[in-house]
């Protein structure tokens, strides 16, 4: 099992505290609604907008600021929110009236960003075994903080007073944001792209109009114009934002992401969840606070005594997220989510039914509290799993959103029940919180049969060779259902996966939750994976300069898999030696693997992805294919200056195809390319200053490279989730600083020798005479 490494843990530390402090700013205010608005000297119906304001910003930011993180990195985005949260905590801190605490509600509304944003981060820098607990963790994190926020209110209020509220988050998150920009590494994974305007106006527009009117229902009525109208506008809206979103080639959100069944049900239970956890959150507490010698209910407890109440809440949702990841082995993600489901009903009903004294509260909300730790994590971890990486801030920004709507609809309905019917003194009868929570309870109940739509995780199917042969078209029939039901789930086959780079990515993929193919001379060297992962893994024995052996291995990958989606061409080795030195033997041996090995594979896939018209070649060559020039590597650089050629050309025959090429350049990464794996013979005196020089540097930084080759096979499993990849892609700073440093030689070069270029054009073309040609070639272009 991968293990949290200290820079892990720091990451991981700014994320839980940059989490924590958004989601406390979602309930700190409201306990104590009632004292900013009598401190002001406000009505009633503009301090809610305390609460609506911030609601509004955070919904329409989400999304949005969640397809900005895909696109620029998801580390700058999280200190964008973060400097948003901290600006608009100082201009609520300061507010002198209530329409400049509205204002920084809004501005701190822009941070919502942080709670995909840091889930995306998560998936990027952790290793994926370890995705689900740090899911489940940061989870727990989110929800206590909103509990938090409940509990600390009145005391912070009774001690220093509400602007404090907003003074203690700003310091937190000032400290937080220097934490970020230290230990939070720069996104890896990134999605080129644009925002569409177009559709982020028509998200923004239905999310206002269908937030407003709920908010305010029960201030305005609920068949009043001020409501119908706006909410049926939000229809309009939303088809019209459906429609641009369709038709996008840069769609704010993908529709086809939401359309995965993973995604829609997933939602939608969010939707319904939201709903139950909102509406709990705001009138469990203002349940206890009602005088039990005036109304026969309630404790009459203060604004600390009710949030006190809902401490072992706080207790059981932390433990219940904490564990949510340790135990998805046991108990998978959909079964959490159930349980969570049904907790959360059971806990609603133990309050309608039994809420006479504190105790039985305590232990309906501890009830609830369970629930929510597993279903806000089993949710997440759904999203995270299910959507490519590069679309893992936007696809956890709109469920966020979905939650919050639900949030919004299950507040207005309950608060509609609870202040239905009022007595005589402008309090709510007990029948209005029993039935307002009954209610939330057949919410939940329906919502656990929701939650057994999400799709579970595939059985292993019978190999293909134990079928008999008569039923090839319905084992062809069920690879077609699972490659609908599995859409994001692809099958690749990587050469050369027994060590290195390759061995990295081979375990990057499985760990993403893909199908592989991984090929070895020795593939003994891969049969851990292949037991961890059996379902998903086959190992095969391949050399790739075998045409046979390489079309086989193609054929596997199809018969076990339906498809082959990703053809990783990274078998190689390299052995030094000055050119002179090298064995006629040695030198085609090394264009057999390096080239011809390159060229095969390609071969053996191409009649596959072209019939599926999709998959995508990854050809991992070399710095030293673009910058070359290593003394002893001539015929390794060679070979991969000619897989580049190659690769050029092939690009261009079969992109119109659906097919992708990616030529990736590493450079100096800490596998033993230069160790066991590369032959050094002696080299002579007249060479000791070059390729001797060479060796001897090679083996004095072995183990001591800039690249890390985790980070490595994140980036290069990313690059079949980015829409337009690049042809070329370096890979480390020292590969980066190479190439820079030879383009700029050639470049000056080319520059210095232009007039000699021209020269040798017919006479007219350019307008070059012989004389200062005959002037470069005597004093020299140098």
């Amino acid at each position: 099992m991968s293990r949290t490494t200290s820079p892990q843990r720091l990451t991981f530390l700014a994320l839980a505290a940059a989490t924590a402090s958004f989601s406390m700013l979602q309930s700190l205010v409201s306990p104590v609604l009632s004292t900013i608005q009598h401190d002001l000297h406000t009505g009633q119906s503009t301090v809610t907008w305390v609460l609506t304001a911030w609601l509004l910003s955070a919904s329409v930011a989400t999304p949005l600021m969640g397809r900005i993180a895909d696109m620029i990195g998801k580390d700058r985005t999280l200190l964008v929110a973060l400097a948003a949260i901290a600006l608009g905590c100082l201009v609520a801190a300061i507010a002198p009236n209530v329409g400049v605490l509205i204002a920084g509600r809004v501005v701190q509304g822009l941070g919502g960003a942080v709670f995909p944003v840091s889930f995306g981060i998560v998936r990027d820098e952790f290793p994926a075994s370890r995705v689900p607990s740090v899911v489940g963790v940061l989870s727990a994190v989110i929800a206590v903080g909103g509990g938090v926020g409940i509990v600390l209110a009145g005391p912070i209020v009774d001690a220093l007073g509400w602007r404090w509220l907003f003074w203690i988050p700003a310091i937190i998150v000032v400290a937080t944001a220097f934490l970020a920009y230290r230990h939070v590494p720069r996104s890896p994974v990134r999605t080129p792209g644009r925002v569409n305007w177009a559709a982020a106006a028509l998200l923004s527009g239905w999310l206002v109009a269908l937030l407003v009117p709920l908010s305010m229902a029960t201030s305005w009525g609920w068949g009043s114009a001020a409501v119908i109208a706006p909410l049926a506008a939000a229809v309009v809206l939303f088809a019209a934002w459906i429609a641009v979103e369709l038709r996008s080639r840069d769609p704010l959100i993908d529709m086809r992401m939401m359309r995965l069944p993973a995604v829609w049900t997933t939602n939608l239970v969010a939707l319904l969840f939201g709903a139950g956890m909102f509406a709990s959150y705001a009138f469990l507490p203002l349940f206890v606070q009602m005088p039990a010698a005036v109304t026969g209910y309630g404790f009459g407890s203060s604004v600390t005594e009710a949030g006190l109440l809902m401490l072992p809440m706080l207790v059981t949702m932390a433990v219940a997220g904490t564990v949510s990841g340790p135990i998805s082995r046991v108990a998978g993600v959909k079964a959490q989510l159930v349980w969570g489901c049904a907790l959360g009903a059971l806990a609603s009903a133990g309050v309608a039914l039994w809420h006479d004294r504190p105790w039985q509260l305590a232990a309906a909300t501890a009830v609830f509290g369970l629930g929510l730790g597993l279903a806000y994590a089993s949710m997440t971890n759904l999203i995270v799993q299910s959507v490519p990486a590069g679309q893992t801030a936007v696809a956890g920004g709109m469920n966020t959103n979905i939650r919050t709507i639900g949030g919004s609809v299950g507040t207005a309905v309950v608060s509609s029940i609870v202040t239905g019917h009022l007595r005589a003194d402008g309090l709510p009868y007990e029948s209005g919180f029993t039935t307002a929570f009954l209610v939330l309870a057949v919410t939940l109940a329906a919502t656990v049969t929701v939650a057994l739509l999400v799709p579970g995780a595939r059985r292993r199917t019978a190999p293909a060779a134990e079928a008999p042969s008569g039923s090839r078209r319905a084992r062809r029939a069920e690879h077609i259902t699972q490659r609908r039901q599995h859409i994001m789930q692809r099958t690749w086959l990587i050469t050369g996966a027994s060590r290195g780079l390759g061995r990295a990515l081979a375990r990057e993929v499985l760990e993403r939750g893909d199908r592989l193919v991984a090929t070895a001379r020795r593939p003994e060297g891969l049969d851990d994976l292949v037991r961890a992962h059996g379902d998903r893994a086959r190992a095969v024995a391949l050399d790739v300069t075998d045409a046979t052996a390489a079309q086989r291995a193609v054929r596997l990958a199809v018969k076990e898999f339906g498809s082959l989606d990703v053809l990783v061409n990274n078998a190689g080795y390299a052995n030094s030696s000055p050119i002179e030195g090298t064995s006629d033997e040695d030198f085609r041996a090394q264009f057999e693997t390096n080239l011809f090995g390159v060229v095969t594979m390609t071969r053996a896939a191409l009649p596959v992805m072209r019939a599926q018209r999709s998959g995508h070649i990854l050809q991992i060559g070399s710095v030293g294919g673009r910058v070359g020039g290593t003394p002893g590597l001539g015929a390794y650089q060679a070979a991969k200056f000619a897989v580049e050629g190659f690769s050029e050309v092939l690009n261009s025959e079969v992109r119109p195809l659906g097919i992708t090429v990616v030529i990736v350049e590493p450079g100096g990464f800490r596998t033993d390319w230069g160790g066991s794996s590369m032959r050094i013979p002696p080299v002579g005196a007249d060479y000791e200053q070059t390729v001797g020089r060479i060796n001897a540097y090679r083996r004095a930084v072995d183990g001591a490279q800039p690249g890390d080759p985790r980070r490595a096979a994140r980036v290069i499993a990313g690059l079949v989730d980015v829409d337009e990849p690049p042809l070329r892609l370096l890979l480390g700073s020292d590969a980066l600083r190479m190439a820079e440093q030879a383009s700029r030689a050639r470049a000056a070069e080319a520059e210095r020798w232009a007039a000699v270029s021209r020269s040798t054009d017919f006479d007219g073309v350019v307008g070059l005479t012989e004389e200062p040609v005959a002037r470069l070639l005597a004093h020299g272009a140098r």
